[in-house]
């Protein structure tokens, strides 16, 4: 059996047979069989006419395919044939008829998919559901697979308001980084099938923000942000907003793959270290210990060292007290030693009967009496002696004897 164009295009689509639903359709059962049709005809002569995705203009509105295409759907035309001039040259000509030829079969292409799309929506629900299109001489030949889709969506596939806010939640929801961002692509984009579905589609505006704000409050992608603020309205597509958060994601992962591969070339690195290192970090431990022992027998040194300093702090500022009393008594003797001299030299004059012995040039002292004037009376010697009587003391040293005789 000969295959007709149009099974013949149908033979290669992603989705060549879609099964039949029994029942009145709903919106979810709508959904699915339109998703079908659409990648099958965007697999269709993709970049002819200039159309990036195929002819997915057959089967979405022109406002969606500018959102997702980024530019509107050329509608596939017939070529006439070429105007060659006489005075073309041989291979100008054929050039100008295989050019003529390429474009036809192209085009050709392009109806038996229009007619093929048809074919695959009609065969997805019973009949009963397309009668109001039916047409009893020419059946549904006036009518594109575009309008039959909007016929089942407006009598059987209409959302309420519960599910468009569902979609509108679910479209806003935030970017997770730790999954593909292909994923979170395909859920916007099944957003937008389903809002212009409902009569309630996104402009462009509102998608991008949306997606940009989804991808702002990560807080891993603000350089990349800014980038987009900056380009100019003409570029601010939604194709364009894939490529350019698809690369700034990669770049990311990148980063932090590199940053683990430098972590693990330092776990290695750290396992390969030599015997001896390891048994220098183990003395180490051990020596660390032991200065642990150290450290605290030194904080017990400390402690002590500080109570006598202390303790020698007091002790040379009573020595200096009793200094300072020596340098009082040190004076005081030679206040008395000049005085007796000048006595001496007045006993002379006239004719003092005491012998160079005997002269009260010379002092004694008595740590009870004080000053005497002899030398049998000392505080070694002295015969009533009070309490507390210390027989060390001298008249430089009195250590807290009597001062009679000094002042």
């Amino acid at each position: 059996m000969v295959l007709s164009d149009a099974e013949t295009v149908q033979a290669s689509f992603t989705h060549p047979n879609i099964p039949k639903y029994i029942g009145e359709p709903t919106f979810e059962v709508i959904h699915e069989v339109h998703k079908k049709l659409n990648q099958n005809a965007t697999s269709i002569l993709r970049g002819a006419w200039g159309n990036r995705l195929g002819l997915l203009g057959y089967t979405v509105a022109p406002n969606m395919y500018q959102q997702l295409a980024g530019q509107a759907f050329t509608e596939p035309v017939e070529p006439q044939p070429p105007n060659i001039p006489p005075f073309a040259s041989a291979h100008q000509a054929n050039e100008a008829r295989r050019i003529f030829d390429e474009q036809s079969a192209q085009y050709k292409k392009a109806v038996a998919t229009k007619r093929a799309l048809c074919n695959q929506l009609l065969g997805a629900f019973e009949d009963m559901y397309f009668m109001a299109l039916y047409v009893q001489a020419t059946g549904y030949e006036d009518y594109t697979v575009r309008q039959m889709l909007d016929h089942l969506y407006t009598n059987y596939g209409q959302l309420d308001a519960t599910m468009l806010m569902d979609n509108d939640r679910i479209i806003k929801q935030d970017y997770d980084p730790t999954k593909p961002i292909e994923n979170d692509i395909a859920r916007v984009e099944k957003c937008l099938d389903i809002a212009q579905n409902g009569n309630t589609p996104y402009t462009l505006n509102q998608l991008l923000t949306l997606a940009y704000d989804a991808m702002f409050r990560t807080g891993l992608y603000t350089r990349e942000c800014i980038e987009w603020d900056e380009k100019p309205a003409a570029d601010k597509t939604w194709p364009n907003w894939k490529l350019h958060f698809t690369k700034a994601v990669r770049d990311q992962r990148q980063i932090k793959r590199a940053q683990q591969t430098g972590y693990q070339a330092n776990v290695v690195l750290n396992n390969n270290i030599t015997a001896d290192t390891i048994e220098a970090l183990a003395n180490l431990v051990t020596a660390t210990a032991d200065d642990r022992n150290v450290v605290a027998n030194l904080t017990t040194a400390n402690a002590t060292l500080a109570a006598q300093v202390k303790n020698l702090t007091k002790q040379a500022k009573k020595h200096e007290e009793q200094f300072e009393e020596m340098q009082e008594s040190l004076t005081e003797i030679l206040r008395v030693i000049k005085k007796g001299n000048k006595k001496g030299s007045g006993n002379q004059k006239r004719g003092n009967r005491r012998n160079n012995d005997e002269a009260d040039t010379k002092v004694y002292y008595c740590w009870t009496h004080g000053v005497t004037n002899s030398k049998w009376h000392t505080s070694c010697t002295c015969s009533n002696r009070a309490d507390g009587h210390k027989v060390q003391a001298t008249v430089l040293n009195r250590m807290g004897g009597s001062t009679k005789g000094l002042k």
